[in-house]
């Protein structure tokens, strides 16, 4: 039995390398839209299975590079002080200094 990450990893490869190069020049925002109306496909039950299967890979690979976009901007957030000046942080030290 496959588990459900070899799967989603699965998923992802079914797409061309242009595909997966568009994906990649995607802002955060564009990511999420294009998720917003693979999902809507899905969702509409219109397409047939070999389409399906198209939107589900695709929506897969959007999801993993919004995920990952929003992980690099939790990671690396900034803080502005007292005085006015923007310093980078990382997430794990912000975590640890509100311990």
């Amino acid at each position: 039995m496959r588990t459900k990450t070899s799967q989603t990893k699965e998923a992802s490869e079914g797409l061309s390398a242009a595909e997966q190069a568009e994906i990649q020049a995607m802002s955060f925002e564009q990511a999420m839209s294009a998720l917003d109306e693979e999902t809507a496909r899905l969702s509409s039950g219109d397409q047939g299975l070999a389409e399906s299967l198209g939107s589900y890979e695709r929506g897969v690979a959007l999801l993993r590079h919004a995920q990952a976009l929003l992980t690099h901007v939790e990671e690396t957030l900034a803080v502005i002080d007292a005085q006015g000046q923007t310093s980078q942080v990382s997430r794990s030290a912000l975590e640890d200094s509100q311990s």
